[in-house]
């Protein structure tokens, strides 16, 4: 019995000691990464993925694809908490998004016809979410063979918890405005 409880408390610590890398080394998360992409159920690759999982992480050269949409992104810097999961909270610090193209290659819906407008279902997450930077440099959306319609922006202090959302400040650069 005593030779079991050995064995266990070494596997915990084994466990334990792997985990650690992962969120301090900083090529564990491209590591951790490359191992589960295999699994995840939307395709995605990138070039480099710098940073350990607990963050600054920096992504670039990210290509993912949906079955109707794809998405971009030729650099992304995250500054996180993951702490914040245990809570019930995704906070993220700062996400800078650089040259950052969203298509979406379904055909539109056709417009509804006026006066048969109904007001959208309530949003809600399963976590909280508070995110006081949001940057972005370049950020383009497609819908099919449309022209792109590309900003540069900027929001402080966004809070969405259950269907009630708070901003505090909101920039947003267009060719038109």
């Amino acid at each position: 019995m005593r030779i079991l409880a050995i064995g266990v408390v070494l596997v915990l610590l084994t466990l334990a000691g792997a985990m650690a890398l992962l969120l301090t080394r900083p090529d564990g998360t491209d590591r951790l990464v490359r191992l589960l992409q295999p699994y995840s159920p939307i395709a995605f690759d990138y070039d480099t993925l710098d940073g350990p999982l607990a963050g600054p992480l920096s992504i670039q050269g990210l290509t993912v694809q949906g079955t109707t949409w794809s998405l971009e992104a030729a650099r992304l810097e995250l500054v996180w908490h993951p702490a914040a999961l245990l809570r019930g909270q995704l906070y993220i610090e700062n996400l800078k998004g650089e040259a950052v193209h969203f298509r979406n290659h379904a055909s539109p819906a056709p417009a509804a016809p006026p006066g048969d407008a109904s007001p959208p279902a309530p949003f809600s997450l399963p976590l909280a979410l508070r995110l006081d930077r949001l940057e972005l440099i370049s950020g383009c959306y497609q819908s099919g063979d449309a022209a792109p319609q590309c900003i540069d922006g900027q929001l402080d202090d966004l809070s969405l918890t259950g269907s009630r959302w708070t901003l505090d400040h909101l920039i947003v650069i267009h060719s038109r405005f």
